[in-house]
């Protein structure tokens, strides 16, 4: 269980980076994009009850 965890944290560090320089890139493109990035991450192993933590 802790390596599964060790892997998902370094894909959630990982994905980081690659989100904020969308982030940038949208930022440059002003108002006209509509793509909306998700503002908070949610990682974790397979039914591990991802959806749930983020249902209404």
């Amino acid at each position: 269980m802790k390596e599964e965890n060790a892997a998902a944290a370094a894909l959630g560090h990982s994905v980081i980076p690659m989100v904020n320089k969308l982030q940038d890139i949208f930022v440059q493109l002003g108002n006209h994009s509509t793509i909306e990035l998700p503002q908070v991450p949610v990682v974790g192993s397979q039914s591990s009850g991802k959806s749930s933590v983020l249902e209404p």
